[in-house]
């Protein structure tokens, strides 16, 4: 999960997708950088952390795991432009069924 650093530097953010191999994640590459994204996301609609994150894939996996940059695009683009997130101290309202 993302976590907004303190400060508001806004200085451009990278993150790696290293590791995941050595982790033993069974998902695939792109899974994980959809993971990271909608935490990034999810973070900002709390607070302006940076105005720019880059998202490293290593060459290697960019090739052995096929990563499909055009898709990983479509992603960003809709996630940005559709997903409403709420502060994460405002309470929700459910329902119940009896």
């Amino acid at each position: 999960m993302f976590v907004c650093p303190k400060g508001g530097d806004f200085q451009p953010l990278i993150v790696p997708v290293f590791g995941s191999a050595y982790a033993r994640l069974s998902q695939p590459r792109e899974e994980i950088i959809r993971a990271i994204v909608s935490s990034f996301i999810a973070a900002c609609s709390s607070s302006r952390p940076t105005e720019r994150m880059t998202i490293v894939i290593p060459f290697k996996d960019f090739y052995e795991h096929e990563v499909d940059l055009i898709e990983l695009e479509r992603y960003v683009q809709h996630v940005c432009r559709y997903t409403q997130y709420r502060d994460a101290a405002a309470i929700g309202v459910g329902t119940a069924v009896v």
